[in-house]
């Protein structure tokens, strides 16, 4: 593991942005041929990396994003939403594809439901001497798909000496080919649902990395063993 430069040195979030169309108070979930009625619809800017970096500068540290913003007509709501938080988007670039990048949530009770369209390239490019000009000490990756796609991650980290924290998110795709990519981060953040999903691929908890288990309203363990 990489120690931090500096105790002041800024976090780089790095993944998909989205604008996400939340759905809440329903009855129940939708199911096949039937419809059902929202009590209440907002939109957000979303993804780990955004939500992320979001957090920091509310807590007053430094929070750069690394990201392809979505394509228009929401790219402008969710950059100038970012930049009004306290967000540095200097290491962000336009979107690669015309599609709309956007997540559908829906709500019912305790229980969340997601569908998602995932367009173009997660993160631009990057450039370790940069990221070490930026005064940037750590990397939080957003979701362990990006760092699937983008396997050099780890490889910019050790360049610009940062530790590397990751999100899971959900991703039926993921093989246990991730257990290498998972080894090279310092604090792995799955869900309660992700852990048990990776277990199913035969992946368990690194030695080499810290794994925190989020459980939403009921806080998070650090699983034994």
């Amino acid at each position: 593991m990489t120690p931090p430069r500096q105790a002041n040195a800024g976090g780089l979030c790095v993944g998909r942005v989205y604008c996400d169309l939340v759905f809440t108070d329903l009855p129940r979930m939708p199911s096949k041929g039937t419809e059902t009625f929202a009590g209440g619809l907002s939109l957000h800017r979303g993804g780990g990396a955004a939500i992320t970096a979001a957090y920091l500068a509310a807590i007053g540290r430094p929070a750069f994003l690394a990201a392809h913003l979505p394509a228009a007509p929401f790219d402008a709501s969710v950059s100038v939403g970012l930049a009004a938080l306290g967000v540095d988007l200097s290491f962000c670039a336009p979107a690669t594809s015309p599609e709309p990048q956007m997540t559908v949530a829906m709500v019912q009770g305790g229980d969340r439901a997601f569908l998602t369209r995932d367009a173009g390239k997660a993160i631009p490019p990057l450039d370790a001497g940069a990221v070490r000009a930026a005064g940037i000490g750590y990397l939080h990756v957003g979701e362990l798909k990006t760092l699937a796609g983008r396997p050099d991650l780890p490889d910019l980290a050790e360049a610009a000496k940062l530790t590397v924290s990751l999100e899971c998110g959900w991703d039926d795709g993921l093989t246990a080919d991730v257990a290498g990519l998972i080894a090279r981060t310092d604090l792995f953040l799955p869900n309660a649902e992700e852990k048990a999903h990776l277990a199913t691929l035969g992946l368990s908890p690194s030695p080499r990395v810290a794994t925190v288990v989020t459980r939403g309203a009921e806080g998070s363990a650090v699983p034994r063993g």
